[in-house]
């Protein structure tokens, strides 16, 4: 075997091939510019969700461009949804004031209270053990209703 041989013979690479390639890249954000969420969008790339979300938190300028996409995104869909709405399209209307202003238009708002509106009433019961044919007794007072 010549000298030549040997010094000129390229090193393997070890290891799985590296999957964020430029292309993947700008699929990714492509994706995630369409709206599709972060959790679903790698796996529309070939990419696993902790390989992508390791490479975000490792590389802060694609991280900057994951979020320029979401506000593509969130721009690009709210854009349709008031284009409907001021086409007369009335659920979309309802639909950016329940999500965009929840504040003032939400309908999920629930509260829980006792009766007549006081607060619930919170207590722990305690319970010896019994002997047989005894009836227990708790060891607290009964709550008054």
């Amino acid at each position: 075997m010549s000298e030549n041989t040997l010094t000129t013979a390229k090193p393997k690479k070890l290891g799985r091939p590296w999957k964020f390639t430029p292309t993947t890249r700008r699929r990714l954000l492509a994706v995630i510019a369409k709206g599709v969420p972060l959790t679903y969008a790698p796996g529309a790339c070939g990419v696993s969700r902790s390989a992508f979300f390791d490479y975000r938190s490792s590389h802060p300028k694609f991280e900057e461009a994951v979020q320029r996409a979401i506000g593509r995104a969130i721009e690009k869909n709210l854009d349709r949804i008031l284009t409907a709405a001021k086409n007369g399209d009335v659920s979309s209307a309802k639909w950016y004031l329940e999500k965009c202003h929840a504040k003032f238009f939400s309908r999920q708002a629930v509260e829980l209270s006792g009766p007549d509106g006081e607060p619930l009433a919170a207590a722990v019961g305690i319970y010896l053990p019994q002997k047989d044919d005894a009836e227990p007794k708790p060891c607290l007072p009964p709550l008054r209703p």
